[in-house]
């Protein structure tokens, strides 16, 4: 279908193939209670070590949510975004709510990513939705990484899984830009500005009203 050409995740190699196979992916923890969970002081902390240490140019992939009486996970988003130049994707959220309820989803140019059924081209009923939804993309039955059977592999759901396909088409961006001369525009805000000429549109059926209808697609040569 239609703007479903990413792949499997943003570096994956051993799948059926990543968006971005020759990127470079740095995990950075912000958990240790070993269900995924974390507080908005350890994400600013670890949000404060990417902006110290990234490599650049750089992508940082965002798959946590619910931070959303904090203005100071958003700020420290918009600092790698505004201070340090870094692109900045984060998953939207699994709760069928609005999600701008997220503070953290509101940084200056982050990308907001929902989740839609490949399988249907419909939304998906979980996805966080509404204006501030930057682009949709897989969140339904996505082949992933499993630790406990490698080689193996699982099938994903939520937001956080859609956000990586997004992850891995800015990195392709990313390398593009890099491939340009000097005077080539490839800011963190780029690429979401290049979104509206890029992605497919109209495709995702049932979307709540007042969210944007935009369909990750990536135009630029997997690298």
């Amino acid at each position: 279908r239609a703007g479903h050409r990413p792949g499997r995740g943003l570096g994956a190699r051993t799948r059926s193939g990543g968006v971005a196979k020759a990127a470079t992916v740095h995990s950075v923890r912000i958990s240790s209670s070993g269900d995924g969970r974390t507080d908005d002081g350890t994400d600013v902390c670890g949000l404060d070590w990417v902006s110290a240490n990234a490599q650049k140019p750089a992508v940082v992939n965002l798959s946590f949510g619910d931070s959303t009486g904090s203005f100071a996970v958003r700020d420290a988003i918009n600092c790698l975004i505004g201070c340090n130049q870094i692109s900045v994707v984060k998953s939207a959220g699994n709760d069928a709510l609005d999600a701008y309820r997220d503070r953290a989803n509101r940084a200056n140019y982050e990308i907001v990513v929902g989740a839609m059924d490949p399988g249907t081209d419909t939304y998906a009923s979980f996805s966080d939705f509404g204006s501030i939804i930057t682009i949709f993309a897989p969140g339904v039955n996505v082949p992933v990484a499993d630790k406990f059977n490698p080689g193996s592999g699982k099938l994903g759901r939520g937001t956080s899984f859609a956000a990586p396909y997004v992850a891995g088409v800015v990195a392709t961006y990313v390398g593009y830009c890099a491939a340009q001369p000097p005077s080539y525009w490839c800011g963190p805000n780029a690429w979401f500005d290049k979104r509206h000429s890029t992605a497919t549109t109209d495709q995702i059926q049932g979307l709540p009203a007042g969210t944007s209808n935009y369909l990750l697609y990536s135009p630029f040569a997997a690298f």
